[in-house]
């Protein structure tokens, strides 16, 4: 089993602790991690090109394809680039946009989780 093939069952656990035993969390047909500070490449950097409109942008790149099942969340594609917390929040918008989920309790409703 490769590194990404075992990443699914975790997931879907911390999903399922963050939106609750109830909550319908679809099992997931393929996933993938890159690691960019394993060779060749030792480390890796990105921001929005000058002029971009990422509040554009953004929700098109959590699901940039309607007619599939294809959904992007990480933080090249937030207001947080660089970080965790950029991913975690577009990670939760696609949740809530595309699949329904109410934001858990935990976070405050009014948080800003970019756009």
């Amino acid at each position: 089993m490769s590194s990404c093939q075992s990443k699914g069952p975790f997931a879907q656990r911390q999903l399922r602790e963050l939106h609750g035993p109830d909550a319908r969390i679809p099992e997931p047909t393929s996933a993938h991690f890159q690691d960019w500070v394993q060779a060749p490449y030792g480390a890796a950097f990105h921001f929005w090109q000058v002029g971009a409109k990422s509040w554009e942008m953004m929700p098109r790149m959590r699901r940039p394809r309607h007619d599939a099942n294809l959904y992007v969340c990480g933080d090249a594609y937030s207001t947080g680039q660089g970080g965790v917390y950029g991913a975690l929040t577009q990670a939760e918008l696609m949740l809530e946009e595309h699949f329904g989920l109410p934001r858990p309790t935990w976070l405050p409703p009014g948080v800003c989780l970019g756009a």
